[in-house]
């Protein structure tokens, strides 16, 4: 009978194994012989003892047959043969093997099965009778290795011998065998494999010099372990005591005992604990990290040091006079090592529940603070951070155990204070770090338990610690305010020099007269050091500021004792305040429009900055007519004749629309437009015009000539354009002179509060100091989440802002309505996102490991721009394959359009991407629906506007960069966003080139999104990242203000994917 079980080559021999037994290159040989099919014939069959046998004929290439066996023991390895010249370790036997386990299944004889089992039962081999054995003997001597110092190292010895097995299984007559001889051939079998390892400890012995022993082989302490543990699985090894190989399972660990001795000290023992139980060993000799006694080896988990071997034969005494050095030095940690056990030895107590008390004990050394730490353990038992020991001497009879955590966690109290550790085991500080020690942190010791001695005693660190009082006195002039400041301590002025320095190396304390040190206060220094900031450090106490810096004296003179004010300067503050303290303005007769009371309040504000030769930002929210307060106020100036022109520039698209609302409320302005190809031939009548009206592209092109007019008045439209402080826009804005400028823009911030210095840098350089120096004292600190900061910022800048919002003062508006409208991708229009996000997830964030983060931006934003152009129609992609795929959203504004259009409504329709506009185009001349169209290169944009409002065209497609500002577009009352913009402040203007005053109808605005797509994500994140900079402005994002979290959560898979 045959039975069928599991496949034990293919189980255990793995080809990792076969690599190892064999070396690369005849595996890898092997391994393609038996790809090319060259294995002929193969056998296997369990034998009885327990080995798997395997024959075959593998040929070579040129056909040339070889007969190849194969024996695989799991505990011992591969054996083979082959008549090829290699004969061992061959080609022929790889490829067998791995032919064999191609094979599911093989055929065992039933009748073995008892001896298969039998041999997996049996943990050593047992050859059948008449078989010859390996026998090995075991004995237990003195070292051939050891220096003669130590004479209780033992050695483990082998001896060697064969003979045959009888039938009651016990080895007959034997021959003894020589060992140390290296074979010539490889050995064949476990027996052979055997003697070549004990063979190897006979090599090494003699490279160290000690003679070779044919008959016995000693095995160095360092091998007793691997011996031991590989002669285990022999049939036949014997110990010294002429029994059966025996080695425990159960480890011994070695204590020593102490007792008292009649003259008074003590005697110290070796014993060995078993599972914490004494042994009474005989004569125990240890052979490295094993111990044999009465016929059994034990582990001992390491070997004994060579020099605690004489405890294996005698005590060790320790004389009466030296008992306390013993129980000083090694008593506690020989305890801590749970190396000895007390016996009939009347150890002295050991306490340890007394805590420490620290002492901190300063003095001078060299300039510098120094302190030493003690520690106190009650009845006057001190010690300090040197000392290593762990008990200490108890007065009368006794040990305190020391409570090294608590000192360890007074140590670090320390640390974290500021001092620095020197190798002795002192602390020290110096300058200022060492007077903030003495004034606050000694005093916060003290209530925390510590003793606290020589802090009276330091001449260089005597600390003042009044309040000092401080005295400021403001003077004006035409532009200017003086501020002139005094500190006193008691009736003891601080010297201004002192205060000076303080104030130029950014220290905290100044040394008075008498020697003594005081801290400058906080609040008082971090007023005078943002202004030094801006401003520079002055000469003296004295500081003459321009008038806009008033809120810098402000903030300087907050909450002072003593102050010295004139009426100048406070009726100046009071009205730069608030709106609401200015006086009214008459508006020029020449004016023929009709201002809001909100916008007449405006009209006065920018009445009140011309009246002081200030300059701000009418940052009114969008729609709300900045421009007509804006002409109100050329036509007040035009009454005043100034000597010199307007120059006002504003975006181009708005340019013309800038000369018809001033023909239309101020016609007898003359406006004159620097525009077109012959501009600079017309250079000489600029000065008969009022006003000159420009875009921004124009003046840094042409700056060179605008540089030589002075101008009355330069007024930026939309004047977030000079938003980059670099650009070259913002620097030919700044480089030009004018008496007076104005801002005007609905957004005076989009990103970041650089934007913000950019516009004051053009308005009143100076106001916020330098580029540099407004990053380090108010960019940094409030982008890191400084709230105060933002108050001292705002304070600073909001006289020179007007912002009102639409909710506050436009409350006559309709209402607007947004509605966002979730569109899903048609079926192969998704298959065709899904995969181009997965391609392009892939290059991004292969670029981001490359590259870093701030490296690959603009791989990730060129890959955002593909899908979200393929969220609006496939086809603005430029792919052949997506020429023909259908546009979800196209058919979505299809839809809209109609039902929108059925019902009487007019439609501005807003795109980024002017191709998307044109698709558009397309569509509507397909149905037959009339249009407006204007992107960037659209001429007479005004006549459009004028035309769109006076007409019933129903719809408006407009490139959201051309069109999204400055036009009124009030004829419409819905609003379609056809894909989402980075900038939810481009989108509102966008909308609101409709809500804007004049509009009677209510305003809806619909956003149509591609589900689960970039663009959701999109909304999603502008809803997170848009706040408010604590009040000041609102702030949004682009598409460069991404960080790496934002990333990778836009290049999420779809849930599509997920699902």
């Amino acid at each position: 009978m045959r039975r069928t079980i599991g496949h034990p080559i293919s189980a255990v021999a793995t080809p990792q194994l076969l690599r190892r037994w064999t070396g690369d290159p005849i595996f890898e040989q092997g391994q393609q012989s038996a790809a090319d099919g060259l294995v002929q014939s193969s056998k296997l069959e369990a034998s009885s003892d327990g080995v798997w046998n395997a024959s075959g004929i593998v040929n070579d290439a040129d056909g040339q047959a070889f007969h190849v066996s194969i024996a695989y023991n799991p505990g011992r390895g591969f054996d083979s043969d082959c008549n090829c010249p290699y004969g061992y370790r061959c080609k022929h036997a790889v490829a067998l093997v791995l032919s064999l386990e191609s094979h599911d299944q093989h055929q065992v004889d039933g009748s073995q099965w008892q001896n298969v089992l039998t041999a997996l039962l049996d943990p050593t081999d047992t050859p059948p009778p008449g078989q010859s054995a390996l026998v090995l003997t075991l004995a237990v001597e003195e070292s051939p290795t050891v220096p003669s110092a130590y004479p209780f190292q033992h050695c483990l010895w082998v001896t060697a011998a064969r003979g045959r097995i009888r039938q009651d299984g016990i080895p007959g007559t034997v021959r003894s065998l020589k060992l140390g001889a290296r074979r010539q051939a490889p050995p064949t079998n476990s027996e052979d494999m055997l003697l070549e390892v004990l063979a190897r400890f006979d090599q090494g012995l003699a490279n160290r010099g000690t003679p070779q022993s044919k008959e016995a082989l000693p095995i160095p302490a360092a091998g007793t372990d691997a011996v031991l543990r590989l002669l285990a699985s022999q049939p036949y090894v014997y110990g010294p005591d002429g029994l059966r190989l025996r080695l425990s399972d159960r480890p011994l660990r070695p204590s020593l005992v102490t007792t008292d001795t009649p003259d008074g000290g003590c005697e110290l023992r070796l014993q060995w604990l078993r599972d914490d139980q004494s042994l009474d060993l005989r004569e125990p000799a240890v052979l490295g990290a094993w111990l044999y006694a009465e016929g059994v080896f034990y582990p001992i988990g390491g070997p004994l040091p060579n020099a605690a071997m004489p405890l294996l034969k005698r005590s060790l005494m320790i004389p009466k006079d030296e008992l306390g050095e013993f129980t000083a030095r090694f008593l506690p940690k020989l305890v801590q090592a749970g190396r000895i056990h007390a016996e009939n030895h009347s150890a002295p107590p050991i306490l340890t529940d007394v805590k420490p008390a620290p002492q901190l004990h300063l003095q001078e050394q060299g300039g510098d603070l120094v302190a030493h730490v003690t520690w106190t353990y009650g009845q006057g038992v001190i010690t300090d951070s040197q000392d290593e020991r762990e008990l200490l001497p108890w007065p009368g009879n006794g040990w305190v155990r020391r409570d090294l955590e608590l000192e360890k966690v007074a140590l670090a109290r320390l640390d974290a204070i500021g001092w620095q550790k020197r190798q002795t085991g002192s602390w020290f500080t110096t300058g200022e770090q060492a007077l903030e020690i003495v004034a606050a942190t000694v005093p916060q010791l003290l209530t925390e338990g510590w003793e606290v001695y020589g802090a009276q005693l330091l001449p260089s660190y005597r600390v003042n610690a009044r309040r000092p009082r401080i005295t400021a006195r403001i003077r004006s002039g035409i532009d200017w305010f003086q501020l002139e400041q005094q500190l006193w301590v008691g009736d003891q002025q601080v010297d201004p020099e002192q205060l000076i320095q303080a104030l130029r190396k950014r220290q905290q304390w100044v040394r008075l007269g008498n020697g003594e040190h005081l801290r400058l206060p906080e609040a008082w220094l971090s007023s005078q050091q943002q202004a030094s900031e801006i401003l520079g450090v002055p000469a003296d106490m004295t500081l003459r500021v321009p008038k806009y810096q008033a809120g810098m004296i402000a903030d300087m003179i907050d909450d002072l004792d003593d102050t010295d004010i004139n009426e100048d300067w406070t009726d100046f503050w009071r009205r730069l305040q608030g709106i609401d303290s200015i006086a009214p303005q008459p508006l020029s007769p020449d004016f023929h429009g009709v201002l809001r009371p909100y916008q007449h309040s405006g009209f006065d504000y920018l009445c009140f900055l011309r009246d002081h030769a200030l300059h701000g930002i009418l940052a009114d929210d969008m729609g709300l007519g900045k421009t007509i307060q804006a002409l109100a106020l050329l036509a007040s100036e035009r009454n005043n004749q100034p000597l010199y022109p307007t120059l006002l520039v504003a975006p181009t698209s708005v340019v013309g629309n800038w000369a018809a609302e001033a023909e239309r409320f101020v016609p007898e302005l003359k406006i004159g437009l620097w525009q077109g190809k012959d501009r600079q031939d017309r250079w000489e009548e600029l000065q008969k015009y009022d006003v000159i009206v420009t875009s921004y592209a124009l003046v840094w092109r042409d700056l060179a000539l605008l540089q030589k007019q002075p101008w009355h008045y330069i007024i930026l439209d939309e004047a977030q354009m000079i938003k980059n402080p670099s650009s070259q826009t913002a620097r030919a804005v700044r480089r030009l002179q004018a008496n007076h400028r104005l801002a005007l823009t609905g957004t005076p911030i989009e990103n970041n509060l650089m934007e913000l210095w950019s516009l004051f840098a053009f308005l009143l350089p100076g106001l916020l100091g330098t580029e540099s120096a407004f990053r380090r004292t108010f960019e940094q600190p409030i982008a890191g989440g400084d709230s105060d900061m933002m108050t001292i910022l705002r304070r600073r800048v909001s006289p020179f802002i007007l912002r009102r919002l639409k909710d506050d003062v436009a409350t006559d508006l309709p209402p607007r309505t947004e509605v966002p409208l979730l569109v899903d991708l048609l079926p192969a229009q998704r298959r065709f996102y899904d995969t181009l996000l997965a391609t392009c997830r892939q290059e991004v964030m292969a670029t981001v490991a490359e590259k870093g983060w701030q490296r690959s931006q603009i791989t990730a934003i060129e890959a955002l721009l593909r899908l979200r152009q393929v969220c609006c129609d496939p086809r603005l992609i430029g792919m052949p394959d997506a020429q023909r795929l259908p546009s979800a959203k196209l058919q979505a504004f299809s839809d809209l359009i109609q039902e929108v259009i059925a019902e009487g409504h007019r439609v501005l329709v807003f795109s980024q991407f002017v191709k998307m506009l044109q698709l558009l185009k397309q569509h509507l001349d397909a149905v037959n629906i009339p249009y407006f169209y204007l992107d960037g290169q659209t001429k007479e944009r005004q006549k459009l506007v004028t035309d769109f409002n006076a007409g019933d065209t129903p719809i408006f497609l407009i490139s959201l960069k051309a069109g999204g500002t400055g036009l009124n577009l009030t004829g419409a009352d819905y609003v379609i966003h056809f894909d989402p913009w980075w900038n939810p402040a481009a989108e509102d203007q966008a909308t609101d080139r409709a809500h804007r005053i004049g509009q009677d109808k209510p305003v809806f605005s619909y956003k149509l999104i591609a589900r689960d797509t970039v663009e959701e994500k999109i909304i999603a994140l502008q809803a997170k990242k848009r706040r408010l900079v604590d009040g000041l402005l609102q702030a949004e994002i682009g598409p460069k203000q991404l960080t790496a979290d934002d990333l990778a959560y836009l290049f999420e898979p779809s849930l599509s994917l997920v699902d």
